[in-house]
């Protein structure tokens, strides 16, 4: 194994967003980088001359990023809100969702009509047991789709299956939740998990889902047939 250090500088592109750094997602794309911080967002065109290190504001304390698929804009969620900033404009829309008292994760369903908002639940964000909460919210209409799911703990990880059928929560209550998109029924619960779920990925050919744990462990899921045989809520 090599290490690389100061030295080799010049084979890297070094780009400064002048704040502590919490996440980042490059456009479905790949021309754009999105960068952000606890308010602000910084986009970078990382190849070639034109490095476009544009940033605006986010209004909201940010915790969480994705990109339409169509890569027109970002969603940020925060703390019982989120904004969706178009990219190339200024304006921003900004949704107050109190059900949510923190939105930890934050995805678009596959064709972008449906974000997945995941965290601490609202209502009880004082409460010591923090219970968890999942909302997808429908984009043209600028509302929540049906009730909040609801998780014991705080949710970490959301996601939609390939298909956009379901949405897909993980949390701190060691549980992986399968939600019907369009009504937010759940479908299904998978707790064979003996610690946290911190995070959640779907393989490329959409038939299997793997989770990741506290405890080190990572699970594999054929969900289709998970899912599919199980009795809806």
């Amino acid at each position: 194994m090599s290490i690389r250090t100061g030295a080799d500088l010049d084979a890297a592109t070094v780009l400064s967003a002048n704040q502590p750094i919490q996440g980042m997602a490059f456009s479905p794309d790949g021309e754009l980088l999105a960068v952000f911080g606890a308010w602000q967002c910084t986009f970078w065109a990382p190849e070639g001359a034109n490095r476009w290190g544009r940033q605006f504001g986010a209004t909201v304390n940010a915790r969480s990023l994705a990109w339409a698929p169509d890569g027109d804009s970002v969603a940020l969620g925060g703390d019982d809100c989120f904004v969706r900033h178009a990219i190339g404009s200024e304006p921003q829309d900004r949704f107050a969702v109190p059900r949510l008292g923190q939105a930890q994760a934050i995805a678009f369903a596959p064709d972008g009509r449906t974000i997945a908002l995941g965290g601490r639940a609202g209502e009880e964000a004082e409460a010591r047991t923090q219970p968890g909460a999942v909302i997808g919210w429908d984009v043209a209409r600028g509302r929540p789709v049906g009730p909040a799911g609801s998780h014991a703990r705080p949710v970490q990880a959301v996601g939609f299956t390939p298909d956009g059928r379901y949405l897909v929560s993980a949390g701190l209550d060691r549980a992986v939740k399968f939600w019907d998109r369009d009504t937010m029924a759940l479908r299904c619960t998978l707790e064979w998990h003996l610690a946290s779920v911190l995070c959640l990925a779907f393989s490329p050919d959409g038939e299997t889902l793997a989770t990741g744990s506290a405890d080190g462990s990572v699970k594999l899921w054929p969900w289709r047939i998970l899912v599919g045989g199980a009795p809806t809520a």
